[in-house]
């Protein structure tokens, strides 16, 4: 057994550009143990294994490692996971939560950094380069999982310079088997790629390569890639003189630079624009794609190496101005160098990724706050945030009290708020502070129940009913000035057939349909027979069936408006209710089955009546003493 007590009898030393997952894997041949599971769980405390890139909880293992092996945990994440590819697009506090997690967490800390949306997650097999196994064998006496194999993007071998092969060995099956690469495995080799493609895999994997050798640094974070990288792309000339990116230039110039087939590979072309790079350089947020980062550090430097030794920027890059170049303009109109560009510095600082800068005049001491990029041509007018008033306003201000003039006064030549002179004269002792204006007291609204739909109607119809009797002769137009427009809106949208039985009739027209009702009466009985006389499932006769029929629209509203008496007459004796017209349809379905020679019980009717089961109660009982009474 490979664990007694506790502790470990041994652990293999882990080869260069290891995987961890590759180091278990030895450990579990040599400790002779039966299953993975007992591995698993002497590694782990439990049955199964942990992600092959970024495993959690290492520290349950490596202190159960002898000392003499000089293994800690440490150099585990440096050397045998993936974490250096990231550390240098991360924030610093995310890195060290996510060093911690390897070390000591245990959950899947691919949610902390979004790498189930990257490239990762694209990755389906363990993957080998042949030229390494043998080199392997010929060396250690055994091969082994490269770490810079497994990794997205890399179909080259960067040190053989060789197309690396798929396994036949998925990597979700890792957390339940340990398999080493054998030149025995089935596989799939990438197909020769054309040379000018080849040379670019190539050189992004030696790219890659270099990233996991170094980018464990202290001084590889976010922070400072970002800065980095500002840098960069002012020199390389896509950032304009207020500080903002051009960012569809910058998406075009990194698509001609590796080409359509090239950024395929990674999934990172969008119709001629990179879009994934605007929110990298706008310091908006990180990406946890490596893929992208190390195509954007060597398109702007050359090479990760290059782009992150500030040496190799020999060009000074270009100052940016996000306001507009100095000098500004004071806005203080005391000053007698009002609107003149006179500040020659300002405090310029990112907040929340915007650019917020304090302009303060030398003349008069007035400081004044920009929150927002704004030209320097539209700085001379518009609202201004004052962070102080300065010597000479004060001044002034001490002046005019001197002088008896009233607050109302001094604010209009002091181009400032009632309040604020009020404030500084309370300040100044030239006013009692009885005087001060008091603010009013917030009081928070109550909130109230909802109104019903039968609520509000009943309101509008008790106001309208209440207009129409005190005024029984005004006209529309009258009653709608009476009790406003809202009432007699609200009822035409939401009650109209109530209002037009409620409303006087127009003294200047009558409606197209007045004298019309025989006409209609004629048109309404031949569609009310055809409905009786259909030979097939019985239709209901409604107003909505009866004037599809007869051709005339919004039958119901003609009725309704009076105009029609017969018609009205005729409806009133005809139309179905909607148990009249179930009635209907059960005794045609009796009918039919008698004519069918089919079996006549209830189960049958229903289902030729299409009657539901909600409804079948009281029909049931209809149907058979029609049956009864037939008999």
């Amino acid at each position: 057994m490979g664990c007694k007590t506790g502790q470990f009898i041994f652990f293999p030393t882990p080869y260069p550009d290891e995987i961890l997952y590759s180091v278990l894997c030895r450990y579990h041949m040599r400790a002779g143990n039966t299953s993975t599971r007992q591995t698993n769980f002497e590694l782990w405390g439990k049955y199964h294994g942990k992600n092959i890139f970024l495993p959690t909880g290492i520290e349950h293992f490596v202190k159960k490692i002898p000392e003499a092996a000089c293994i800690q945990s440490d150099r585990i994440v440096s050397d045998n996971t993936v974490f250096p590819l990231i550390k240098p697009f991360i924030s610093q506090k995310h890195a060290a939560a996510l060093a911690d997690a390897i070390k000591n967490g245990d959950s899947d800390i691919r949610i902390l950094i979004g790498f189930l949306h990257n490239g990762f997650a694209k990755q389906l097999s363990l993957r080998y380069c042949e030229e390494c196994v043998l080199n392997d064998i010929s060396t250690y006496g055994e091969a082994y999982w490269h770490r810079i194999h497994q990794l997205p993007g890399i179909f080259i071998c960067p040190k053989h310079g060789c197309t690396i092969s798929d396994s036949d060995f998925l990597i979700p099956r890792a957390t339940h088997e340990f398999r080493l690469p054998s030149v025995l495995m089935k596989s799939t080799k990438m197909r020769q790629a054309p040379h000018e493609l080849f040379e670019k895999l190539l050189v992004f994997s030696k790219d890659t390569d270099w990233m996991l050798n170094n980018g464990y640094q202290p001084g590889f974070s976010y922070e400072k890639t970002s800065e980095k990288i500002n840098k960069w792309l002012r020199v390389k000339g896509f950032v304009r003189s207020d500080g903002k990116t051009y960012n569809k230039n910058l998406g075009i110039a990194i698509a001609d630079f590796y080409g359509k087939s090239f950024l395929d590979l990674f999934g990172s072309y969008d119709s001629g624009f990179c879009m994934w790079c605007e929110g990298m350089v706008n310091h908006r947020s990180y990406s946890s794609n490596p893929a992208q980062n190390l195509l954007l550090l060597r398109f702007l430097a050359g090479s990760p190496e290059a782009f992150f030794k500030e040496e190799c920027i020999d060009v000074e890059p270009p100052s940016f101005f996000p306001f507009g170049k100095p000098p500004w303009p004071c806005r203080n109109h005391i000053c007698e160098h009002h609107l003149q560009n006179v500040i020659e510095r300002i405090d310029d600082k990112m907040v929340y990724g915007n650019h917020c800068a304090t302009f303060t005049c030398p003349f008069c001491g007035m400081a004044y706050r920009r929150k927002k990029v704004l030209p320097k041509e539209k700085q001379y007018s518009g609202q201004i945030t004052v962070v102080e008033y300065g010597w000479k306003w004060m001044e002034t201000l001490k002046a005019l009290f001197e002088d008896g003039k009233l607050p109302s006064v001094i604010a209009s030549e002091m181009h400032c708020h009632f309040r604020t002179v009020m404030r500084f004269g309370v300040e100044f002792g030239f006013i009692p502070k009885e005087r001060l204006p008091k603010r009013q007291i917030y009081v928070p609204r109550t909130k109230c129940s909802p109104v019903t739909f039968e609520e509000s109607r009943g309101k509008y119809r008790r106001r309208w009913e209440a207009a129409y009797k005190a005024y029984p002769n005004a006209t529309l137009s009258e009653l709608k000035l009476i009790v406003g427009s809202s009432t007699q809106s609200w009822l035409r949208k939401n009650d109209p057939v109530w209002l037009e039985q409620n409303s006087p009739i127009s003294k200047t027209s009558v409606p197209y349909h007045a004298g019309r009702d025989d006409e209609y009466l004629e048109l309404v009985k031949a569609a009310i027979i055809q409905f009786k006389n259909v030979t097939g499932k019985p239709v209901w006769i409604n107003f909505s069936s009866v004037s599809m029929k007869s051709g005339i629209p919004l039958l119901d509203r003609k009725v309704a408006s009076g105009f029609l008496p017969k018609t009205k007459t005729y409806l009133d004796e005809n139309i179905e209710t909607v148990r009249q017209w179930q009635k209907r349809k059960v005794l045609w379905a009796i009918m039919t089955l008698r004519q069918r020679g089919s079996l006549i019980n209830w189960k049958t009717i229903k289902a030729t009546a299409a009657i539901s089961e909600k409804q079948s109660a009281e029909l049931k009982i209809f149907a058979f003493e029609y049956m009864k009474q037939d008999l």
